[in-house]
């Protein structure tokens, strides 16, 4: 089931990242976003979320301008949190 491979992803990410393996849980992340696109938009959503922290704590400054501009697209328009408080924080 292709809905399940994108939950799987965030999973493996969140373990990644929660081991302190940051390049691994972008590149989980990065795989439900490139996987995801066009029609699982709540797990692209979350890793695109979730991968704006580890840009940020990177300090990669450029792909986070760039996520965030994704995330500001992708986010539908019923997470208002996100959208207008995350987001542009």
């Amino acid at each position: 089931d292709i809905y399940w491979q994108g939950h799987a992803y965030l999973l493996l990410g969140e373990i990644r990242e929660a081991s302190g393996q940051e390049a691994g849980a972008a590149e989980a992340y990065q795989k439900v976003i490139r996987q995801g696109a066009g029609y699982h938009s709540a797990a692209v959503s979350q890793a695109l979320y979730k991968l704006s922290w580890i840009y940020e704590r990177e300090k990669k400054y450029n792909e986070l301008l760039v996520n965030l501009h994704d995330m500001e697209k992708n986010v539908g328009g019923g997470d208002h949190y996100i959208r207008f408080v995350e987001t542009p924080a």
